[in-house]
């Protein structure tokens, strides 16, 4: 979409334009939706998660600065938002020392042969905290700093969270690969 066109969509939704909103939620949809289903549990958790994030866009529009690229302040409100709604709804348990890999761990694994969903699928079956921990590091690549201050947690767990969601998938695509 062009620069011009965009800004015009955003005035409006300053304006509380209906036409506006609905062009800038068609126009975003899709991103939207693709961040909402790699943190979402259920099949009909993302419309819930679109739902309260699109809303908060609406409402923090007013603090888009122009200058920045749009979509990339998209991206950060919309990651925000999903997070508050994680948050709010789902006691966030964290990973502790016990649940750090022991001296066989494997370590990363480049190629594993996955098709894109089924390895989303194995990220969906991961607990909460790691899961928004890896996505927020591994896919949306937020610093340790950045997801502690968003979590409201500190930079250590956000590490041992990181560490146990490599160690779980790990696992996962082991077990995969020798169903094989």
């Amino acid at each position: 979409m062009e620069d011009a066109i965009l800004h015009q969509l955003i005035a409006g939704c300053l304006k509380q334009k209906r036409k506006d909103r609905k062009m800038l939620y068609q126009t975003f949809y899709g991103f939207a939706l693709g961040i909402s289903i790699r943190y979402a549990d259920t099949y009909h958790e993302p419309a819930e998660i679109m739902n309260h994030g699109f809303f908060r866009i609406f409402e923090s529009l007013k603090q888009y600065d122009p200058k920045e690229p749009f979509k990339e302040w998209f991206r950060k409100s919309f990651l925000n938002s999903l997070v508050d709604h994680y948050l709010l709804n789902y006691p966030l348990v964290h990973a502790d020392s016990s649940d750090e890999p022991g001296d066989n761990f494997p370590g990363v694994l480049v190629d594993t042969g996955l098709k894109q969903d089924h390895l989303l699928s194995m990220i969906r079956r991961l607990p909460h905290a790691i899961r928004i921990s890896y996505n927020l590091y591994a896919i949306d690549e937020y610093t340790f700093e950045e997801m502690a201050v968003l979590l409201k947690i500190n930079a250590r767990t956000v590490q041992l969270n990181l560490t146990s969601a490599r160690y779980k998938l790990t696992q996962m695509i082991l077990a995969h690969q020798q169903l094989l």
